[in-house]
């Protein structure tokens, strides 16, 4: 029988916390590079965990012509955020020098800023690369997905939690609000490797005021933002053979804007699930991690 996991035990969370890492070999290299290299060792050390999960919890594969993707749902999409939040630390400690040198808290502050929003992104980037004839499914992981329209399915591990039909209506009504500020995105022209690791960092640098970071971190930002913007011009002027780039920029623009909105719709989304349906309410890890 499939087995199934609801509720994150008290005895299998963690705090978070930023772990120790070694020096990476792209320490050297460009911006943009070290984003391409550390992303990369990122998703293999998630692949890893995914696939783990999958065969565990027997999720059911879906038929792509090219990937090899699985079908997701409610519990599953935790199970595998999580692995990518606890994996993060190393490709922000890596691709951004500066973050290391940070006091504990700052380093927090802007680890969480960083998570959500990039999970949007990479929402988008990968189903644009997946799915891009598609207006009905979803990436919820590097290897899983979802069908938008077949609510059924996403929440179909539900039923032991708390007034199951309210769970239901509040995942359709934050579905529509991900419809809303991705959708039409992800049916935009595809973006280059190039232009998701370009928009991964431009995530980072964009810090919501709301935070509360020193000054100086806000001015070191918008300096490693400068960075990027002229490592993502020089490309498009010696790899891509871009005189007018504008369209492009302004795609990129929108993108980030969008999962932005995305990632706080998701903070406030995770909140409402555990006050009012006691999901993760026992996780200190995740209690934590989307804590204001």
């Amino acid at each position: 029988p499939t087995k199934r996991r609801s509720r994150i035990t008290r005895e299998e969370s963690k705090e978070l916390a930023i772990p120790t890492t070694s020096v990476s070999s792209s320490a050297s290299r460009p911006l943009l590079e070290r984003m391409e290299v550390e992303y990369k060792a990122w998703c293999e050390r998630r692949l890893v965990q995914e696939r783990e999960y999958v065969a565990r919890y027997n999720l059911h594969s879906f038929n792509h012509s090219t990937e090899k993707l699985y079908i997701g749902h409610f519990t599953s999409s935790y199970e595998l955020f999580r692995i990518a939040i606890k994996e993060a630390y190393a490709l922000i400690q890596n691709v951004f020098h500066d973050f290391k040198k940070l006091p504990h808290r700052h380093q927090v502050t802007l680890f969480k800023n960083f998570v959500n929003k990039f999970s949007m992104i990479e929402c988008m980037y990968h189903t644009k690369k997946y799915f891009k004839n598609s207006n009905t499914m979803l990436m919820a992981s590097l290897i899983t997905c979802m069908e938008k329209n077949n609510l059924d399915n996403w929440i179909v591990d539900t039923n032991q939690f708390k007034n199951t039909d309210a769970l239901r209506t509040t995942c359709k009504g934050f579905m529509d609000e991900y419809d809303d500020l991705l959708g039409k995105m992800i049916q935009m022209d595809n973006i280059t490797d190039r232009e998701f690791y370009a928009l991964a960092a431009l995530n980072y640098c964009d810090i919501d005021t709301s935070r509360r970071v020193p000054e100086e971190i806000i001015k070191n930002a918008q300096s490693t933002r400068a960075k990027v913007l002229d490592e993502l011009q020089e490309y498009y002027r010696n790899e891509l053979q871009l005189h007018d780039f504008s369209h492009r920029l302004g795609t990129l623009m929108m993108m980030g804007q969008g999962a932005n909105e995305a990632g706080r719709v998701m903070n406030k989304e995770m909140q409402m699930y555990a006050t009012m349906f006691d999901i993760y309410s026992d996780d200190s890890f995740l209690r934590e991690f989307f804590a204001e």
